[in-house]
Parts: structure tokens; sequence; C-alpha cells
């Protein structure tokens, strides 16, 4: 049996998958970083505030789009919107970063900054 899902309830279930994975936001004068846990090495996404642009760690954006069927243009576009909604600003650039990116690994001197 198959189900015709809107594009609006599908950001709304991926939404609410993201929100349970209690992210933790931690703000440098570079920009923000957002961890899945305490004392990761390297964020699941980066914000530069210089210039607005959002480094996504490739696995996330993979698993959005595994977990719900969606193509990777999709799921960036929804980890746009959700960035948007839990930070309230605009993100103007999206790019995917590997496993050991450096831009996603958080400066040394701003580990203790919330």
């Amino acid at each position: 049996m198959k189900f015709l899902i809107t594009e609006n309830k599908i950001e709304k279930l991926i939404f609410s998958y993201l929100d349970n994975k209690n992210f933790i936001v931690k703000e440098t004068i570079n920009g923000y970083y957002i961890f899945e846990n305490e004392g990761d090495k390297y964020a699941q996404i980066m914000i530069r505030t210089s210039d607005m642009t959002c480094f996504i760690h490739f696995r996330l954006t993979k698993e959005i789009e595994s977990f719900f069927s969606i193509n990777f243009y999709q799921s960036e576009k929804v980890l746009k919107r959700f960035i948007t909604k839990i930070l309230n600003i605009e993100v103007h650039n999206v790019r995917n970063a590997p496993d050991d990116a450096i831009i996603l690994s958080i400066p040394r001197q701003y580990l203790n900054i919330s």
C-alpha cells in the first residue's frame, strides 16, 4: 500500500525527527556549530556567519535522504529550512562536507562557549 505525502507533511516529519536528535548548538565569532553529541570532534552542521554559508556533514544529508526516501537536493533544502527554524537566521549557500572536514571542527579556543 502506498501513501501520498505532501511536501509540507514530509518536512514536518523531518523537522520532528531532527528535533528529537537534541542537537547542541555552539556559537563562536566565526559562526555556529551544531553537534549531535556533547564532546563530538566534528559538528554535523557549521554556519559561517561572514557569508552565511552552511556546511552540512554529508552523512546527515544521506541519513535524511535515505530514511525519508527523498533525493539529495530535497534533503539539503529541508536541512536549510531546519537551520533557519532553530537559529532564526537565513542561510545563503549550502555545501556538503566529508567526515574529517576541518570546517566542521570547532576551533579549540571556543570549546567552552555555549
